[in-house]
């Protein structure tokens, strides 16, 4: 047995020959790569149950080493399940980290792309230099100077007086805008140069003998007297903490210059915050006016209808209504609804063409889901007829009542798409039916588009609560019959809708009632109470305009 290939390392040529795969699905694997794990291949359009299972028996996935994360390139950090280009160029501007802890700060690092850093990348400090921590400078400490008082004695007749020393000048620390200081300064600065300039004393000569004369007096000042003797102007000095100047009038001037040129620019970022606020309003009462935002409390949890009667195209009288209760949760609506059927509506059908997938008009992804753990569906409960819970990393629905019909539906909407997921029952008898919904916006306006255990597919539209057979139950060879797997997609362009099943096209219709609305599941019974369906590998992307 030839070993199976690494599809992580495999080139193009191995691709298309060992692993049997052709040039767009080799390509797709190429771009898509690294791998962690096979069940990723399922995210992928075109992958389906049949293509998985050929692949898995001549392929594997070695899951590559761990990169660094503090000197990993962008399009490394980009193979991670949820980084983008904006958030990897923000890990990358924030590194180095020394834990996760750090990297959960980064903005956008939500918690599901936390988790898949810590299983696909590791924190080493190996030949990356350490952050550098900014730590502020201590304030420097302002002390008032404080002069030397110096005082000169009177020369005794004998010795001379000796010449007195210039003291060094002391260092003052950084100038304080204050007046009184700036006096105290002046009048240092001033002693200090009279000092230095008096001339020193010359010798006594030897004076002949005789009475000695009577020394003179002289009036010694010390600095403070001497600085307290002067003629300075008067300083009025305020409270504590209030702002001295000198030039009274100019200061006034300048400051009122400051407040006027403060309020000139305050102004239009005052007003382009109100601005700013009243567009936002705007735009949001526009999205709620066109359907797409919607105000007050969310849809219901789960919502179970009654089963519609099977309708022809020879247009019999309508069944009665049938009112049944909405699932038992906080937010569910608080009258029953009431589901009529009604009459096929005139929508052209068009047969079956078995054309495979085409990946020409795929664009950009709107979701995928894996439900683990099921981040984006939260409609989930149980009430007397059916039980919606996310189980084993799939949404699993579970009726208990016969006939009753369930569904569920996640937060994300589109109007032009291609839609996937794949459906396999259990308990499965005849007249059970299972499959999409799709453009769902409430529980009176939806597609349902699904399959049965005898190999049939069928397309049901629900409008204003009414419910018309846009495609009855048709055999084809590509729906697996029993108890299998099946991959439904369903390619919404405007009013044309094509369905396919295992990547095989089943049929398609032409219908634009209801134009847009959410994703999601369903799981119909006629008379089988222990009905479960079970739902995963969902993915929805948008469609190229043509």
């Amino acid at each position: 047995m030839s070993p199976l290939v690494d599809l992580n390392t495999a080139d193009l040529a191995t691709l298309l020959g060992a692993a049997n795969l052709d040039a767009r699905k080799a390509d797709q694997i190429m771009q898509a790569r690294p791998f962690w794990d096979f069940a990723e291949l399922k995210m992928m359009p075109g992958f389906g149950a049949k293509t998985l299972r050929e692949l898995r028996a001549v392929a594997e996935v070695v899951p590559p080493a761990r990169v660094n994360l503090n000197t990993c390139d962008l399009r490394a950090l980009q193979a991670v399940p949820g980084v983008g280009h904006k958030l990897a160029e923000r890990l990358v501007a924030e590194r180095p980290f020394e834990n996760f802890s750090e990297v959960s700060l980064v903005k956008g690092v939500n918690a599901a792309a936390l988790i898949a850093l810590q299983k696909r990348t590791l924190l080493s400090m190996d030949g990356v230099a350490p952050r550098v921590r900014i730590v502020p400078p201590p304030k420097p400490e302002v002390r008032l100077p404080n002069p030397a008082a110096t005082t000169s004695a009177a020369p005794a007749p004998a010795t001379p007086p000796p010449a007195p020393e210039v003291q060094p000048e002391p260092q003052t620390p950084e100038r304080v805008a204050h007046p009184v200081f700036d006096a105290l300064h002046a009048a240092q600065q001033r002693a200090q140069r009279l000092r230095a300039s008096k001339p020193a004393a010359p010798k006594p000569t030897a004076a002949p003998a005789g009475p000695r004369p009577e020394a003179p007096t002289v009036d010694v000042l010390t600095e403070e007297e001497w600085v307290t003797l002067q003629e300075y102007p008067e300083v009025v000095v305020g409270a504590p903490g209030a702002l001295q100047v000198q030039d009274v009038q100019f200061s006034l001037a300048e400051h009122q210059m400051e407040v006027r040129r403060e309020i000139r620019r305050r102004l239009p970022v005052f007003f382009s915050g109100w601005a700013f606020a009243a567009l936002l309003l705007a735009a949001a009462l526009g999205l709620h006016y066109a359907d797409w935002l919607q105000f007050g409390p969310a849809a219901a949890a789960v919502a179970v209808a009654a089963q519609p009667v099977s309708v022809s195209t020879a247009a019999p009288p309508p069944a009665p209504a049938v009112a049944v209760k909405p699932a038992e949760t906080s937010n569910a609506p608080a009258t029953p609804v009431t589901v009529a059927p009604t009459s096929t509506a005139p929508v052209i059908v068009k047969p079956a063409d078995d054309a495979p997938l085409s990946q020409a008009d795929i664009g950009k992804l709107l979701f995928t889901e894996i439900f683990a753990p099921g981040d984006f569906w939260t409609q989930t409960g149980s009430n007397n007829d059916s039980t919606i819970e996310i189980a084993q990393d799939r949404l699993q629905i579970s009726l208990t009542q016969a006939p009753a019909i369930s569904w569920s539906v996640n937060a994300f909407r589109g109007a032009n798409f291609y839609f996937q997921g794949t459906v396999e029952p259990r308990n499965c008898t005849t007249g059970d039916y299972y499959g999409l919904v799709f453009r769902y916006q409430d529980d009176a306006n939806l597609y349902l588009f699904g399959v049965s255990c005898s190999g049939e597919y069928r397309v049901l539209r629900r409008s204003n609560g009414e419910y018309s057979v846009l495609a009855d139950f048709t055999a084809n060879a590509a729906v697996l019959t029993g108890n299998k797997q099946n991959l439904l997609g369903v390619h919404a362009q405007g009013a044309d809708l094509k369905f396919y099943v295992n990547d095989i096209r089943v049929g398609s219709v032409n219908d634009g009632t209801v134009a847009a609305g959410f994703f999601g599941f369903f799981a119909k019974t006629d008379g089988n109470p222990g009905l479960q369906v079970y739902f995963d590998d969902a993915g929805a992307w948008e469609l190229r305009a043509s």
